[in-house]
């Protein structure tokens, strides 16, 4: 399942487009006015952050072409939902960007017809907007894609907790079975 909605996001996403909002995933666009030492202190971590994108990038490629098989990118859009939805905060700058990106103006509210057309067939377009219009009436609202984005987040948060406590019994087990053995 989460599989499923981790791909409708990064289809959502990857047809999105950057809004220059603050509040979205994008960041923002730059304003003018006086220098700002964070400012200037965050855009230098910014140079830098990309530098170690592109660096890892080029590894990626590299480990891919060596071992015959897809590396996810840090740059690419599969990995920047995957980063997104780590922290609830991203989780709600992705829905808004999802949100404000399909919602033509002048409306309040997420459609299907206003995403099917990113998606292979109608099925999978109906599901999709399914996470998003969770009491059924037909449309999403912006509050409804933010709990749809946060309740992936949590989903994938108890995943890891449960794989740590799978990951622990195993290891108790093996103490144990080494220990009759």
């Amino acid at each position: 399942m989460q599989k499923r909605q981790i791909r409708a996001l990064t289809v959502l996403y990857v047809n999105s487009h950057d809004l220059g909002r603050s509040d979205t995933l994008d960041g923002g666009a730059s304003r003018s006015g006086s220098p700002n030492p964070s400012k200037i202190f965050k855009s230098a971590l910014k140079g830098v952050r990309k530098v170690a994108q592109t660096g890892a990038t080029a590894l990626g490629t590299v480990a891919s072409e060596i071992a015959g098989e897809r590396v996810l990118q840090p740059n690419s859009p599969a990995s920047m939902v995957t980063n997104a939805i780590s922290s609830p905060n991203r989780s709600r700058h992705l829905a808004r960007r999802i949100f404000w990106s399909f919602v033509p103006r002048g409306r309040d509210h997420l459609q299907l017809q206003d995403v099917v057309q990113f998606f292979a067939n109608r099925d999978d377009a109906e599901a999709a907007f399914s996470m998003f219009d969770v009491d059924g009436n037909g449309d999403a609202t912006l509050e409804e894609c933010e709990m749809a984005c946060m309740d992936v987040h949590r989903e994938r948060l108890a995943l890891a907790s449960s794989m740590r406590d799978l990951d622990s019994a195993v290891g108790r087990l093996d103490s144990i079975l080494m220990s009759v053995f």
